[in-house]
Parts: C-alpha cells; structure tokens; sequence
C-alpha cells in the first residue's frame, strides 16, 4: 500500500519536473516556475517519509526523474548564464558587484546569484 503511494507521489513530482521542463525551455512568466518549484518541494516532503526499502522496484521511474532533473538544472543554469551576461553587457562589468559569505561586497568574481548592483 505505502509503494502504491509512493508510486503516485513520484508520478507527480515527475509530470512536475516535466511542467517545469516546458517552462524552462520557454519561459514568460518566472512565478510559474517559482509555483512549480514550491510544488515540487512539499511533494519531495512527502517522499522524504518513505523508507529506502519503499523504494524497491520504482528504479525506473527515479532514473527517470533523474534525468529530467539534470536536464531542468543544466537549462536553468543556462539562462542564469544569459542573465548574468546581460548585466555585464548592461552595467559593465566593474559596476556588478557580490556579496561574500561574511557579507561582504567584493568585486565580481563569477554567478549571478547574491549580486549587488
């Protein structure tokens, strides 16, 4: 009974992956993938209470869910790389700024994420 669930539960953090994968690919509004993403982390909290041994048996699928997940990242990553580009093109690149981990600003070192502008 708990496989069948947890079966159902892969599916649909699959067909999320694949929503997301849509989006990515051609992106117009970032809420969406923003809902998506909030989706597929309360259905990864209701995975996270199987046991390894529900597991056996849905290899497959989670090879499956692997793969649509590395291909989600490499074209999120993708566009984040574009973004950052426009910035630099924008801005130039002495005017993008970052913070440390001690938060800290120091001078663009690579990564868009935790810029000051």
């Amino acid at each position: 009974m708990g496989n069948l669930r947890l079966k159902e539960l892969l599916v649909k953090f699959k067909e999320k992956l694949e929503e997301e994968n849509k989006l990515l690919k051609n992106p117009k509004n970032p809420e969406d993938i923003e809902k998506i993403g909030e989706e597929k982390r309360l259905l990864l909290a209701d995975i996270a209470e199987f046991n390894k041994e529900d597991f056996e048996g849905l290899e497959d699928l989670l090879k499956e869910i692997d793969a649509l997940t590395k291909k989600n990242m490499f074209l999120a990553t993708n566009q984040m790389q574009l973004i950052e580009e426009i910035f630099e093109a924008l801005l130039g690149e002495e005017n993008v700024k970052q913070y440390t981990p001690y938060g800290e600003v120091e001078s663009k070192q690579g990564g868009f994420l935790n810029k000051k502008i």
